[in-house]
């Protein structure tokens, strides 16, 4: 009887390989094709993506280089060097803004009203670095704060109204004048502002 069954479970056992191999490489050409369609040339994993990938290439064996197509095969393989040395995967992206300027950028938001390119400016001025626009315009989204706060629209009478103690005109001319010496350039600058009186 053994004589009979043993090549029938070779042939069988055979069968299950090919159409193993087969759906391999229907899942291959799946991916290859979808990859083609994915607008981002560079795709970042999660830590727990990175870890299963690991985990699923360690029992398939150095097989999983030829299989691997979502990063290059070096990068999976430097992931799978220090996981053996025993590395912690570093995080990716910028580091997180200190919370001491996220104070500060929401305590000049609340305090002053001032929109979010004055606030870098201030930033500066402080020497707080690492910081732009875009970062401190969501900080104030995330706090429920306008980025840009809406000023007031008036008109030209109300602005005059509002600063007529501080404003002043000047106007600068020349004229041809004559003098006992003959016909000569004059050059006159007149100054006009309204100075407060005390009563």
């Amino acid at each position: 009887m053994t004589g009979w069954f043993s090549p029938f479970l070779f042939f069988l056992a055979r069968c299950t390989e090919n159409e193993l191999r087969r759906q391999v490489e229907w899942l291959k050409t799946e991916n290859e094709m979808l990859r083609r369609r994915v607008p981002r040339q560079r795709i970042f994993l999660k830590r727990e993506e990175r870890e299963r990938l690991l985990k699923l290439g360690t029992a398939i064996g150095p097989g999983a280089y030829k299989l691997i197509t979502i990063v290059h095969p070096r990068t999976y393989q430097r992931w799978l060097r220090k996981k053996n040395l025993g590395e912690k995967p570093k995080k990716m992206g910028r580091p997180r803004t200190l919370q001491s300027t996220r104070e500060i950028i929401i305590r000049l938001a609340r305090e002053t009203c001032w929109g979010y390119g004055r606030i870098l400016g201030e930033l500066r001025k402080l020497r707080i670095g690492n910081v732009s626009k875009a970062t401190i315009k969501n900080i104030l989204q995330e706090e429920g704060i306008k980025p840009g706060p809406k000023r007031r629209s008036g008109t030209w009478n109300e602005f005059l109204q509002a600063h007529v103690e501080t404003l002043g005109q000047v106007d600068f001319f020349s004229k041809m004048i004559w003098t006992p010496t003959g016909l000569r350039q004059a050059f006159v600058l007149a100054l006009i502002s309204r100075w407060r009186t005390g009563r």
